[in-house]
């Protein structure tokens, strides 16, 4: 059984109030996100990032974006696509200090949890368990498919625990502390 996101990714209070961490761009029109996915811009318009498959431990996690263009991926999507439409989509920006609520995933449920040992103290990445997943989470697990990107894949600290302690798949705040557009910021 896979252990994966039940909520879709969402923005917590953000940093300074949060106009600043919004944007709006143009969808592409053959978009495919969905409310709480990763995206990027490319061209000018808000497209879905591409996940990268088989990486973590046990290989059952599919990481935000594909290597070529990790360094691409500019936030959540603030709204599905709308199918054949170009419409403003606000995108909800990964920058250092902004906050996002999502569920912990992860291959077994043991590790799938967090605990109050674990606030500030864990880094953690975007990802969504590659067979059972429709939302993406946060993962702590540095398998070696994850070793390689680490340095350059969106990542942050557990802030808060939404649900209790050692919840399975327990819902968590993590603060961005680097990745994706914002890697030469911090």
């Amino acid at each position: 059984m896979a252990y994966q996101a039940k909520i879709r990714m969402m923005p917590s209070t953000p940093l300074g109030g949060g106009a600043a961490l919004i944007t709006t761009r143009p969808q592409k029109t053959s978009a495919t996100f969905e409310l709480g996915d990763p995206v990027k811009i490319a061209s000018g318009n808000v497209v879905a990032c591409t996940g990268s498959a088989n990486k973590g431990t046990g290989s059952t996690l599919t990481l935000g974006v594909k290597a070529s263009s990790v360094n691409l991926m500019t936030g959540i999507a603030g709204v599905d696509a709308a199918s054949g439409a170009v419409s403003d989509c606000p995108v909800f920006r990964f920058a250092p200090g902004a906050r996002f609520i999502g569920n912990i995933v992860h291959g077994t449920a043991a590790s799938a949890v967090m605990t109050t040992a674990d606030i500030s103290d864990n880094v953690v990445f975007i990802a969504k368990q590659t067979s059972s997943d429709t939302h993406y989470g946060w993962t702590k697990d540095v398998g070696s498919g994850i070793s390689a990107l680490k340095l350059t894949l969106v990542r942050g600290r557990v802030t808060k625990l939404i649900d209790p302690a050692s919840t399975v798949n327990g819902r968590v705040e993590v603060e961005i502390i680097a990745g994706g557009v914002f890697e030469g910021l911090v």
